[in-house]
């Protein structure tokens, strides 16, 4: 399996993560819980498009 599909797989279980997190959790540890994994499932795609991208390039 290829870098970039490792990190666009994480990012979907972070993605899920904070899913279930928005779920389980009230108030406002919901929303900062929430806002934390988003943002780490965001740096996750974007490592990925990235290695995706200088993979095409050669």
């Amino acid at each position: 399996m290829s870098p970039a599909r490792l990190w666009f797989a994480a990012a979907l279980v972070l993605g899920v993560a904070a899913r279930i997190a928005d779920r389980a959790l009230s108030g406002a540890a919901a929303d900062v819980t929430t806002a934390v994994l988003v943002a780490l499932m965001l740096v996750c795609i974007c490592i990925g498009a990235t290695s995706w991208f200088r993979r095409s390039q050669r």
